[in-house]
């Protein structure tokens, strides 16, 4: 797993965030200054970017998104209940979003 970023950047943090919490270990790709576009990963030229399994993924909530679905609690329930649709869960949905934000600012 690999995770292209800039320091300082809300949008990078948020998947650093997540996947600290996580425990997973991953490749830190970080460029502070402007890259020549050749260097630049996927096929938007922008960072965040995460490499995983053959899968690029950008832009922060999509990586968080993939993260909780790939590797979060919910990706193997001890109990074999469902995983929620989408990232906030119903029931705690504002929460859940309020949280997010948090991780954003």
């Amino acid at each position: 797993m690999k995770l292209y970023f800039s320091h300082g950047s809300p949008y990078a943090r948020k998947g650093r965030v997540v996947l600290h919490e996580l425990g997973l270990e991953y490749e830190r790709d970080v460029g502070d200054v402007v890259r020549p576009v050749d260097e630049m990963p996927g096929p938007t030229l922008a960072i965040p970017l995460l490499e995983d399994k053959g899968h690029q993924i950008w832009e922060s909530d999509l990586i968080v998104e993939y993260l909780l679905a790939n590797y979060g609690p919910a990706a193997a329930p001890a109990d074999g209940a469902p995983q929620a649709p989408w990232l906030p869960r119903p029931e705690t949905r504002w929460e859940d979003q309020k949280l997010l934000s948090t991780i954003s600012t």
